[in-house]
């Protein structure tokens, strides 16, 4: 490929997929801090014991539940996001 096809392509490239994947991962993030905030305000039960396996296995459970809500539409954070900084990008144009 020669320089002047990186150039024409970097131009051409719509920067809204990365917006829109950059926002999700927020909002996937943003939803697992509150799962995992929210589990420390509830008591221990005891029921899976205690320790280091434990906080690992409910931190990677808050995780997966975190990116199932966010790819379903989670709390329309990442929509309001994407629409905001796509329409930031194209008044900067």
């Amino acid at each position: 490929m020669r320089i002047e096809q990186l150039t024409y392509n970097a131009q051409n490239i719509s920067p809204a997929k990365d917006i829109e994947k950059a926002a999700k991962g927020f909002e996937s993030f943003f939803i697992y801090y509150m799962l995992k905030v929210m589990r420390e305000s509830v008591p221990k039960s005891g029921l899976m014991g205690s320790g280091m396996s434990e906080d690992i296995y409910t931190s990677l459970m808050d995780e997966k539940i975190a990116e199932g809500i966010a790819s379903k539409g989670g709390l329309g954070l990442s929509d309001l996001m994407t629409r905001h900084i796509i329409k930031e990008h194209e008044n900067k144009k």
